[in-house]
């Protein structure tokens, strides 16, 4: 009786070990399954992660390509644009030199009361052309008025009274007295050679004649044009069309460049 239920218990025990071999297979396709769906993710991830480092880095190599052209680009602008404005000072340097040394040699009956009337200086540019005496008085004047004044109280006049040496000096932006306009003041010091201090030839010309350059297709719609002098101040600045003199520069037009740098800044000497 106890073989005959042994008999009997067998296929239900092969059934059993039937159902567990294809539970294990299961479970063991599923993890198989499992695993690769997991390489897959991670070989992935590592891929994504790839490239994104490899899209960083190209971004990052072309912001800084970007910014090694502007430099360059700026470098050259400013470069061009100082050569044209050193030419600029240099032909109102030569009128004052003109006016100084037709002065010496008429020993002082130099007038200049008619030479606007009469076009000596470009009118477009210079406001007025004057000397004055060792005490800031009027000697003569290309302005058709002549207020009385003093311009001793003037920087570029104390300049000249005490530095007795022959220098071009390119004042700050400052209201004129003899035109009430704004003028950018380039002076000298007479009789250079005299150790005595006799007085000064100056030229008054219009702020906006020094960003006349200008350029917008260079320049483009907004761009930034400034003078800067070997004071580290600026003279006169351009934004686009607008042209200001930096004694009422508003907020946007007092940006200050670094004049140490070496890239998007030329300073004159």
């Amino acid at each position: 009786m106890g073989l005959n239920a042994f008999h009997n218990d067998a296929p239900n025990m092969t059934a059993v070990i039937r159902s567990l071999r294809q539970g294990i297979s299961l479970l063991l396709s599923q993890q198989r399954h499992l695993l690769v769906v997991l390489m897959l993710s991670v070989a992935s991830l590592s891929l994504a992660t790839i490239a994104w480092s490899s899209l960083l880095t190209s971004l990052e190599s072309k912001k800084a390509q970007a910014i090694k052209d502007s430099y360059a680009h700026a470098e050259g602008l400013a470069q061009s644009y100082a050569e044209r404005l050193a030419r600029t000072i240099d032909g109102f340097d030569r009128i004052l030199v003109h006016v100084r040394h037709d002065w010496d040699l008429s020993e002082g009956k130099t007038k200049l009361e008619r030479a606007e009337e009469v076009g000596i200086f470009p009118r477009d540019a210079v406001v007025v052309v004057a000397i004055f005496d060792e005490g800031g008085n009027t000697l003569t004047s290309s302005h058709p008025r002549t207020p009385a004044f003093t311009v001793s109280d003037r920087p570029y006049f104390q300049f000249h009274k005490y530095i007795n040496e022959d220098l071009l000096v390119v004042g700050e932006p400052m209201r004129g007295r003899f035109s009430n306009e704004e003028v950018v003041l380039l002076s000298r010091r007479l009789f250079p050679s005299n150790a005595e201090f006799r007085g000064v030839v100056v030229a008054g010309i219009r702020p906006e004649y020094l960003t006349a350059n200008y350029s917008e297709t260079t320049f483009g719609e907004h761009g930034y044009l400034g003078v800067l002098g070997v004071d580290k101040q600026i003279r006169v600045v351009r934004i686009g069309s607008k042209v200001t003199a930096i004694q009422s520069a508003d907020p946007v037009t007092s940006f200050y460049p670094d004049a140490e740098s070496e890239r998007g800044v030329t300073q004159l000497e």
